[in-house]
């Protein structure tokens, strides 16, 4: 059986497959899965894999999760920026926890401000973020339309002339 992490938000494991999870995470999914073995269950119902969760199987992997899934193995040689890039702040934390022992995280700062602290104590490699891209609010058709509607309304407006 192969480990694998997922790298998409979440992905489906559906009725069928046997799948590799450890004691909390089998837990949370009691109403899906029916005891193999200790460690290996087989998918009784559909229920989700979120993002930096690890698993184990040997027959899920097809086209469909090639986009969703890494290998363990070839997620740990990842360069660490890889590695969380696309993490979320609980997963940013559960990361720390795991692999940055003494390292104190300030959640005051923005998520790549700590992605950027993590690079730096784990590799030494200074990270610059680009603050702008970070904060500008992109023009979307329907904010230049919401715009453009309340100038018109500002114009015809009864009885202000």
């Amino acid at each position: 059986m192969e480990n694998y992490i997922v790298t998409a938000p979440f992905i489906q494991i559906n009725p069928g497959a046997i799948v590799g999870l450890d004691e909390s995470q089998a837990k949370s999914r009691a109403f899906a899965l029916r005891t193999v073995k200790n460690g290996i269950y087989e998918v009784t119902n559909p229920f989700h894999l979120k993002m930096g969760e690890n698993f184990g199987s040997k027959d899920l992997i097809d086209k469909k999760f090639a986009h969703a899934i890494v290998e363990k193995s070839v997620f740990d040689e990842l360069p660490v920026s890889e590695q969380i890039k696309d993490f979320n702040r609980p997963l940013l934390v559960k990361f720390v926890e795991e692999n940055c022992d003494g390292l104190k995280l300030n959640l005051s700062k923005k998520n790549d401000e700590l992605k950027a602290d993590i690079v730096e104590f784990l590799t030494g490699e200074v990270i610059e973020i680009n603050a702008e891209e970070t904060v500008e609010q992109k023009e979307t058709p329907q904010l230049e339309e919401k715009k453009e509607t309340k100038k018109r309304g500002r114009k015809s407006a009864p009885g202000k002339r």
